[in-house]
């Protein structure tokens, strides 16, 4: 299970450590850096640290962060809010599903069944350990994710979607 983000409170870096506490016989590996709020990051570095399961690299530039979701199965997000995630766009193109708490942009997670969102970080990583555990749905999983940004993200697509706003 991948995690990447900075240490911000709206991440909820401390819901990716229960996640972890109650899936103790997966991996956990976490990128990401200090948030502006540096004892909240240095508590959240700490109580990951001391979860065996939880490999945390720090940092990682944007030349490396493919690298890093190469590595996962399964790409983590526990923010309250934000944005169309690129950690999404990241995993999907390598057929990984978007597991969420609460960001499913337009409905495209659930409707798409191109991962899992649910607000019950018990429920939530009760039914990421069913994924894995699940080799055939997983599989057809990661091929919807992948399809997914070849149909509707992909550079050539969107260069020629921009061109016809342009060209109106």
């Amino acid at each position: 299970v991948c995690w990447a983000a900075s240490f911000k409170i709206q991440k909820r870096a401390d819901v990716l450590a229960d996640i972890a506490r109650r899936l103790p016989h997966r991996r956990f590996l976490v990128v990401g850096g200090p948030g502006p709020d540096r004892a909240y990051s240095q508590r959240l570095m700490d109580d990951l640290a001391g979860l065996p399961n939880v490999t945390f690299e720090g940092f990682v530039g944007p030349d490396r962060v493919g690298e890093v979701y190469e590595r996962a199965r399964i790409f983590l997000n526990t923010s309250d809010w934000e944005g169309f995630p690129n950690g999404f766009l990241y995993a999907w193109s390598r057929g990984i599903p978007a597991c969420a708490l609460h960001i499913d942009p337009d409905g495209v997670v659930t409707a798409g069944d191109l991962g899992l969102v649910d607000p019950d970080p018990a429920r939530l990583a009760a039914a990421m350990d069913e994924l894995l555990d699940a080799p055939e749905r997983y599989a057809a999983m990661a091929r919807r994710c992948h399809d997914h940004v070849r149909e509707r993200h992909d550079l050539d697509r969107a260069v020629d979607a921009f061109a016809a706003v342009l060209t109106g």
